[in-house]
């Protein structure tokens, strides 16, 4: 992509971002672009996921591009581990937006069943977001959120694809709709699992990550 193309996409990205309307996609395409990021844009660096601070960012650059020449050991890194992970949850988000209409309408009529006549699931499953439950690619892209980022919002539409293979927009349409009081009673929930859940995620992630180191070592 040139120059010029990056900078308008990046413009475009902070956008969505003022707007508060930036999808877990954009998100993604932002994190591809933070090698060209102005060090000076605060906005954008956070959202990225990379310091603040030009210094910090000029270092971190180059601690990747020697990581990048470093010989494999055969053992995934904790960086190699995440970015995989990272991999099959984008990929995930994205087969959710490719349903032939047919299940997508299918799903729809589930979720929206689920939700109304049974919110308290919503809120459990998005405990298994934040615990780690539905993998470390959700878990992690959680913890990685910026704070300016609606954390609520974006585990609702998270779990509607992961868990009932609903899209982006149409759980967005649904939540919108839904009435104030339900809509109070999710998010003091979701509020629960965020503030007990974090630190039980992590444990699973560690666990995750020997399992996988102990199976190279004994191939």
């Amino acid at each position: 992509m040139r120059s010029k193309k990056i900078k308008e996409r990046l413009e475009y990205l902070r956008g969505e971002i003022e707007a508060e309307r930036i999808s877990y996609f954009e998100i993604a395409e932002l994190e591809s672009l933070a090698g060209h990021i102005d060090p000076d844009d605060v906005l954008l660096l956070e959202w990225a996921g990379v310091p603040e601070f030009a210094e910090d960012y000029d270092t971190n650059i180059v601690a990747r591009k020697r990581r990048k020449v470093k010989k494999n050991s055969g053992i995934p890194s904790r960086e190699e581990y995440e970015n995989y992970e990272h991999r099959l949850f984008l990929k995930q988000l994205q087969e959710v937006e490719d349903l032939p209409l047919s299940e997508r309408r299918e799903n729809r009529i589930e979720y929206v069943n689920d939700l109304t006549n049974n919110p308290e699931i919503i809120i459990d499953r998005i405990g298994w977001i934040i615990n780690g439950t539905y993998g470390f690619g959700p878990y992690n892209a959680f913890k990685k959120l910026s704070k300016r980022m609606n954390r609520r919002a974006w585990l609702f539409i998270v779990l509607a694809a992961i868990e009932w293979g609903v899209s982006n927009e149409f759980s967005r349409g649904v939540w919108n709709d839904l009435p104030k009081e339900l809509q109070n009673k999710i998010n003091a929930g979701i509020d629960e699992e965020i503030k007990y859940g974090i630190d039980e995620g992590y444990l699973n992630f560690l666990r995750s990550l020997i399992c996988v180191m102990l199976v190279k070592i004994l191939k």
